[in-house]
């Protein structure tokens, strides 16, 4: 499939039009070093509600307008597994160094338009959401970037959050369980490639400062993500290492909603509604630290 690159001589970046505008790589020059998960198998051809679980999970997505898939009783409109944007095939243009994807609709009143350029050491990502019909969309929105997985890397997060465990793990522990993000396990480490094991949680509550990142001590390298915590107030932590059909990735995943079903998103009050006429607008920028340290406990 056709993949479009952009390159500023410092980052260089893949984009797939046909997998819902994906950012497939994002390698640093100097280093070399890939920023984002690679596949794990071939890249296939998704259709509508097919289940993301039978693709490749790499690179950089959306969910939108869902996470987790099913049925709105108050609607009554079915939703697909992780949102229709990650299967979807998205017209491009290239314009003024970045790439224009546009994606309408079939199934849900919505226009979906994202920028993808470069800026220096960031890779920005704006994106206008509109309704197309006066019928509103209850909607979530979440970035699904799964980031390069190291051992020793350390995740680093807004100030003030604790940890709300929303998938059962032997690592962090079962569902519902709130938690420290320090203690045992340390939740700003990931845990070793053996035994096989996945977590995922989200910070407790709104977060107030849209900054969060990764950091690999080995290579020298952060990666931070920039987000206006207004529109996006809550933060998703997804990690494998080998639990999940073997992948091995992490991902921060700022939303617009808590947490990854409608029902679910409704029932806590913190559920988002595009309405007709106000178009849901925001940036988030993926910048890349070079010679970045990391304080080692002792």
């Amino acid at each position: 499939m056709t993949g479009i690159v952009l390159d500023n001589g410092t980052l260089r970046a893949t984009v797939l039009p046909d997998l819902g505008g994906k950012i497939a790589s994002l390698v640093i020059a100097r280093s070399g070093f890939e920023v984002v998960a690679q596949p794990g198998r071939a890249y296939g051809r998704p259709g509508y509600g097919d289940s993301f679980a039978a693709y490749d999970a790499s690179g950089l997505d959306d969910a939108f307008p869902c996470i987790d898939g099913g049925v709105d009783p108050v609607t009554g409109w079915t939703y697909p597994d992780h949102g229709e944007i990650w299967s979807a095939r998205f017209g491009a243009v290239v314009r003024g160094g970045g790439v224009d994807l546009e994606y309408v609709s079939p199934h849900f009143p919505y226009r979906y338009r994202k920028r993808v350029s470069l800026d220096g050491h960031r890779l920005v990502l704006d994106y206008r959401i509109e309704a197309t019909s006066d019928v509103p969309v209850p909607c979530l929105w979440a970035f699904h970037g799964l980031l390069t997985y190291d051992p020793d890397m350390r995740f680093t997060y807004p100030a003030g959050a604790a940890a709300l465990v929303t998938y059962d793990s032997p690592w962090t522990g079962p569902a519902g369980v709130r938690r420290a993000l320090v203690g045992e396990p340390d939740l700003h480490t990931v845990p070793p490639p053996t035994p096989p094991v996945a977590a995922k949680f989200y910070l407790a509550g709104p977060v107030t400062q849209g900054r969060c990142g990764v950091t690999y001590p080995g290579a020298g390298i952060g990666v931070d993500l920039e987000f206006d915590p207004v529109v996006l107030p809550y933060l998703g932590v997804w990690i494998t290492a080998g639990g999940f059909r073997g992948d091995h990735n992490v991902a921060l995943e700022p939303a617009n909603g808590f947490y990854d079903a409608i029902p679910t998103a409704r029932a806590n009050g913190c559920l988002y509604t595009l309405t007709p006429g106000v178009p849901l607008e925001f940036r988030l920028a993926v910048a890349v630290r070079e010679r970045a340290v990391v304080a080692r406990k002792g």
